[in-house]
This record gives structure tokens, sequence and C-alpha cells, in this order.
């Protein structure tokens, strides 16, 4: 008997071991709550049992149990393994301790009152939406250097692609949106004539077409193959706090000294030039010198 197999035939009952099977432990059921312990140790004084039924109930009736992959070994968190119409392979988790359902599909966790049928059936909705976005992400992870995300999650809508030796491309997609969004980053001589190719093909982004033609088109030039470029290779950390996003911000504040061209949050900018006394302020606009080579950088705070 494997331990899906236990927790189909026995949900309640926390395994010691499963070959022999073996049970450590009891439930401990009064009016109001439910404990379960292991040996001396209690694990969990969470729910009523009638909240432990009703996911019982909905794994039992809804769900199914063999889509049901694995519990962890506290008991505490349960994956579910969605398959969309794609047939693509989506994991959904239920964490007692947190009294949450989360998933691989959506940055945010909901709350387990919420149901977990319902919850499922949210997913496989966002699914049928974000489908046409995927296909367009695994064409692109297939076909191009990505520096960034590394092992990407189905709720990352967006990757940092190497464009030169010193440029990279922010492609986020959007659903129901025809084109992806674009913005190059990297020294302000090899940025902005690129910025200005993707401003000039807005609207022309030919579905019929690999994510990699349709952008060679719009640069004119061939882009890296995949794994020629890794993230140490282009500039992406900011300079300030060295990490790539902050607060769901890229690094997108770039000093325009060719030589320099060093990456910034917006955020860690405004924090740092307010620091020195050099620097002007006006309005919500900041002059001061970069952090890195001096050279005169503005940065405007939202």
């Amino acid at each position: 008997m494997d331990h899906i197999e236990f927790y189909r035939n026995f949900p309640l009952l926390p395994p010691q071991s499963l070959d022999p099977l073996k049970a450590d432990g009891y439930i401990e059921i009064g009016e109001d709550q439910q404990c379960i312990h292991v040996g001396m140790t209690e694990l969990s004084v969470k729910h009523t049992s009638k909240f432990y039924s009703r996911i019982i109930d909905e794994c039992d009736k809804e769900v199914g149990w063999d889509n049901v992959e694995s519990f962890d070994k506290e008991l505490q968190i349960m994956t579910i393994m969605l398959i969309d119409e794609a047939k693509k392979e989506h994991k959904v988790y239920v964490d007692f301790a947190s009294e949450n359902f989360s998933s691989d599909i959506d940055e945010n966790s909901v709350s387990m009152e919420f149901g977990l049928k319902k919850y499922m059936d949210v997913l496989r909705k966002k699914c049928e939406q974000l489908a046409d976005c995927w296909a367009l992400l695994d064409d692109v992870d297939s076909s191009l250097c990505v520096l960034q995300p590394q092992n990407p999650k189905r709720s990352e809508l967006w990757r940092r692609l190497a464009v030169s030796d010193f440029a990279s491309a922010l492609l986020e997609v959007v659903p129901d949106l025809f084109c992806p969004q674009i913005t190059v980053y990297g020294p302000n001589s090899i940025a902005a004539p690129l910025n200005a190719k993707v401003k000039g093909a807005r609207g022309m982004w030919n579905g019929a077409l690999s994510a990699r033609a349709n952008l060679e088109a719009i640069f004119d030039f061939p882009l890296p193959e995949p794994g020629s470029f890794n993230q140490k290779d282009i500039k992406l950390e900011c300079g300030i706090c060295f990490s790539y996003r902050a607060e769901n911000e890229d690094a997108d504040q770039i000093c325009s000294s060719d030589p320099c061209a060093q990456p910034f949050h917006r955020k860690c900018l405004v924090q740092w030039l307010t620091t020195k006394e050099d620097t002007r302020q006006s309005y919500n606009t900041y002059f001061g010198k970069c952090p890195y080579c001096s050279e005169n950088i503005i940065v405007t705070s939202k």
C-alpha cells in the first residue's frame, strides 16, 4: 500500500510506516476541535472535525483521490494535481497549517473557507484564460535565451531575454492582448533605438510566427541562441540592493552612461539620492550622481 492509498483509506490517521503498514498516533475529537497526535507530539489543533470532513468529502466526491499527489511528513500540506485542457499539469496545495489554498497558477493564496471544489473550478477557468499566454511563453523558453526567471512558475507571465552583449529585453504577456509588451534595457545607445523599433512595430506581432521570428523582425538582427548567455553575463541586478526584482518591480532605472549602464530599482535609487547632499529635487524628480560611475542620473519617484 503506497502513501496515497493509505490516505485514501485512512485520511485522518497519521502513518508511522507503510511497509509494513503501521500507524502511530490517534485522533482526538471534541465538541469544538480535532487534534492529531503522533507519538508525544501534537501536530495540529486547528480545525473542527466538520472542517476536515468537508475537505475529505470534496476529495471523495469532487476532486478524486487519484489526483492527490502527496502529503508532507507533518500532515500539514496536501498536494493535488490539476490537469488542464491542454494536458498541462499544475500543483494545488492545501495548507492546513496556514489554512489556505495556493497553486503554481496564481501568486495569491485563498482561505480554505472558499472551498476546495470552488477553488479548483476558479483555477480551471484561469487555465483557459492563460492558455495562449503559456503557449507563447513555452515557445520563448524553448527558442530564446532566457535570463530570468530560472525555472519559471506558471504564474510568472514575463521573461527577461538576452538581446546582445550589453542589453536585455523584458517580455510580458497579458491575457486578451494580442501583442506582448516588450521593453529593452541596457546602455542608452543600444536600448533607445531598439525601444523605438518596438514602439514602431506595435500591433504588428504575427501570431502565426514564432516568438523568435517576431522579435528578430522587430529588432532586425538575430537574437542569441538558448544557453549562449547566463544572468551573470548581462547586468540585471540592482546596483544598490543587488536583487533582480523587488516588490514585483524590475531594476529598470539604467545609468545613461554607456560604459556603466548599471540598473537600479526606482525606489532604491530614490532612497540613495535623497541621502546625498548634492542631489537636487524638483517636485518628484531627483537629479544626482550615479552610485557607480558618478555620472549625472535622473529618476522620477512614483
